[in-house]
């Protein structure tokens, strides 16, 4: 007990991951995950090069958003999506699933093809 016979409180603020704010990006990065939907959604006719351009400028103007305060979180799960989406229209263009080149991942083919991922 401490002088008086008041005691000490250590009041702790909590944070879910390290100094990010729990769910400060969940509801921003949902709407830019639905705006890529809209992006790469369609019949498969466009071009591939034309698709990747599209999404590198939808990813630099969120990207110039997000990049206050700690978008590590919020970036890698754009990126995700991304990634998940352009592997669904690539497999969904044609009745024969796409194939990659041997001894190369999603990841790397994308990078190949012009996609550049969001980066802190």
């Amino acid at each position: 007990m401490a002088a008086g016979g008041s005691k000490l409180r250590v009041v702790l603020r909590g944070r879910a991951k390290g100094n990010q704010p729990a769910d400060s990006y969940n509801g921003r990065v949902r709407k830019v995950s639905q705006g890529l939907i809209s992006t790469v959604a369609g019949d498969g006719a466009e071009r591939i090069p034309k698709l990747i351009e599209g999404l590198n400028r939808h990813l630099k103007g969120w990207g110039n958003y997000f990049k206050y305060g700690y978008p590590r979180d919020a970036f890698r799960e754009i990126n995700w999506h991304v990634g998940q989406r352009l592997f669904r229209h690539l497999n969904r263009r044609s009745q024969r699933a796409f194939r990659l080149p041997e001894k190369t991942t999603y990841y790397q083919h994308f990078r190949r093809l012009g996609l550049e991922p969001l980066q802190i």
